[in-house]
Parts: C-alpha cells; structure tokens; sequence
C-alpha cells in the first residue's frame, strides 16, 4: 500500500512539470509480462486463494521476485529502473535470509494494524509475507523497521527496499509524463 503514495505524488509531478499520463504508453517498457505474472503469483499468494496450496507460498514468493528481477535487468536502462532495482534487491536479501518471509517489527505494526493482524503475527509469527522480527531475523535493518503514523489511510509497515522502489516509480512516473523531444 505504501506503493499507492508514490504513484499519486509521481502523477503530480508529473502533471506539474506539464507532463500527461497518456504519454507514459511512450515508455518502452520490456518483458512486461514478467512483472504481471510476478505480481498475479503476489496477488494469489497472499490472499486467502492460497489457503489450499500454504506449501507452495514461500517457494513462489521467492520465485516471483526472481521473475520481477528478470524485468528490470531488461529494462535497468530506462529512468528510475535503477532505484527499482535498487529496493528490490534489498528487500530479495532480506526475503532470502529469512527463509521467505520479510521481517517486520511487531511493536511498529501493532500501532497501525487491527488487533485482529497483531494476533495472528502473535499466534504463528507470520502474515502474508512477513515474519515477526527476532533475535534469530537476518539482515533486520532491511526489514519491514518503518511505519507510516496510523493516522494515514492504508498505514503499514514498510523497508528500505521498498523505499527505493516507491522513489523508483515516483520516478519512471513523473519523467515518463513528460514528453520526450
């Protein structure tokens, strides 16, 4: 969720460099299809759809990241990629020490997130695709440390990574609006 902001404020300034959406189509893009099926596996994974296949969920998160990383090679050239790239080899690490799962502070997501979400990190020390942070996470300084307040709609937990992932598509959005001479 913490992506949604990037993309609003990559839109507006965009729009205040007089840019137009209709121009991010003159992106050119590779291997796009990639990053969907990436993000359809994300999508799948981590909602209640993979309560049949919970076996399955670690192997292809990691797997859809692997997917994500062959999209931005093809396109590490293009504005933004790098910063991109940059989050998501963070937050590939940080995944990859930790057996699948992204660390996340459970003091910082008790103060966003409903009693219902604490309880459930409490009861197996996972959600999705996090892990409650421990002596035992690797890498935790990638983690999921940050938090938007609790006062911001869709406030969650957030890492490094995708910090630079956020700032990477504010990026490729604000200049991709402005046409290209």
């Amino acid at each position: 969720m913490f992506l949604i902001y990037a993309v609003i404020i990559g839109l507006l300034l965009g729009w205040a460099r007089g840019g137009r959406v209709k121009n991010l189509e003159l992106l050119e893009i590779k291997k796009g299809g990639w990053a969907v099926a990436a993000l359809a596996i994300q999508l799948v994974i981590f909602t209640p759809l993979a309560r049949g296949f919970t076996s399955w969920v670690v192997p292809l998160h990691l797997v859809s990241y692997l997917m994500l990383g062959v999209f931005l090679f093809f396109n590490i050239g293009l504005k933004g990629f790098k910063t991109v790239a940059l989050g998501w080899a963070a937050n590939f690490t940080v995944i990859a020490a930790n057996r699948g799962y992204m660390p996340a502070d459970l003091d910082l997501v008790s103060r966003i997130a409903s009693q219902s979400v604490v309880s459930s990190y409490e009861a197996g020390g996972t959600m999705n695709n996090s892990a409650v942070l421990g002596e035992s996470s690797r890498l935790p300084w990638l983690g999921d440390i940050f938090a938007l307040p609790s006062w911001v709609p869709l406030a969650n937990v957030f890492s490094l990574g995708d910090l630079f992932i956020a700032l990477g598509c504010l990026i490729i959005i604000s200049t991709g609006m402005v046409k290209r001479s």
